[in-house]
Parts: structure tokens; sequence; C-alpha cells
């Protein structure tokens, strides 16, 4: 997907697009593979979603809210499953972590300068909002660094009574190490997961009451 600008990070990324851009790519992407997926060898009825970091965050919205696929006339059932990883889900409670232990600049240029400062747009671009919208499974995976962010979304979950959702939790892992044990030559757990999810969504579900 296209990318927003980052000043939070260097000075010299100054430029980018915002939301919803970015989840509106991923939703194009999405749908070219719904429409290629024969071309490739691939079943259109078992394509997965996933993402790292703010990766995770979209991959979420996309299974979240359907909006984004109906535009190209998908209903969001095609998602076979969602495995979001070291994201944040309710984007104003993102903003508010970042005002409060980062400072105002840092909210400004991490969230809003993605987000864009119109009303109600951290509550819309939150997957937290369009739970219940859909019933994709997730398997939602989190280290030290995000399990706060996550935190939340575990809430609306249990409010709404979702089953399809689950959660995993790795609180010795820097956020950075996530994606480096998941990519890692080693066996791993979160790894190991992740690919049970995909083979079978209901069976590791069923396998975790």
């Amino acid at each position: 997907h296209r990318m927003s600008k980052g000043l939070w990070m260097n000075e010299k990324l100054d430029t980018g697009i915002e939301h919803p851009v970015h989840v509106q790519d991923c939703a194009a992407a999405f749908a070219w593979l719904v429409a290629h997926a024969a071309d490739y060898g691939l079943d259109p009825d078992r394509l997965f979603v996933g993402g790292f970091s703010s990766g995770a965050h979209l991959a979420a919205l996309l299974a979240t809210d359907p909006s984004w696929l109906a535009a190209h006339g998908i209903d969001s059932s095609r998602i076979a499953g969602a495995i979001p990883v070291g994201g944040a889900y309710d984007m104003a409670a993102y903003y508010e972590a970042h005002r409060v232990h980062n400072g105002e600049k840092m909210a400004e240029q991490h969230v809003l300068d993605v987000f864009g400062r119109g009303e109600g747009v951290l509550e819309a671009a939150s997957p937290t909002t369009h739970l219940g919208k859909t019933k994709v499974p997730m398997l939602v995976l989190a280290g030290l660094h995000t399990i706060v962010y996550t935190s939340h979304l575990k809430v609306a979950v249990k409010e709404a009574g979702i089953e399809n959702i689950r959660f995993l939790d790795f609180p010795d892992r820097t956020h950075a190490r996530m994606y480096q044990h998941i990519a890692g030559e080693k066996p791993d757990e979160a790894r190991t997961a992740m690919i049970a999810f995909i083979r079978d969504p209901e069976a590791y579900f069923a396998q975790r009451r």
C-alpha cells in the first residue's frame, strides 16, 4: 500500500497519503488476488490476510469492516481468516497513549498525520468499532510493546461475545523480536500457531477451548 508521511522518524519523510487510502489499496490487492487466484494455482476460498505492526491494523480493519471489499463487489466472508501481529486496533486509544507517554508532537505525527484530523476518523479507522459486522476468524498476536494496544480489542471482543477471535501474547518479545522469531529458522510457537490456524481455523479454536 502507499505510505503516509513519517516525520516522527525522519524530517525528510514529509509527504504521503492519509487513511483510508492504505486500506483501500489493501482491498484492491485482495480483490485482484480473488480475481486472479486461479492463474497462480490458488484457492480463492482459502485466502488469508495478515500483517505486522501497521499491517496488523490494516489486516484487522479489512476483516472487520466489510465496506472496503464491498467497494469491489466482494463479501468479506471471502477472507478465510486474518492474522494481525503486533498492531493497534483502537486508534483513539492509540493516539491518547502516544499523547500521554510520548508527547503531543509524537501523537500528531505518528497518528494524526496518518489518519487525519476529521471528526470521528480515528473511531472509523478502528477495528474495535466494526466488530460484529463480519464473521472472519482472527488470530491476534502481540508482543511486549503491543499487548497494551491489543487489550482494547480483547475487551471489545469479550463485550461483544465474539467467539472466533483469539489472542496469543508474548510478553517476553519486543516488537522487533516478534517478527524475528516468526521469520527465524528455529521452531517457533507463534509461527506454529499461525500455520495451524491457516490449516483449519475451526480446529485450531476447538483445540484451544
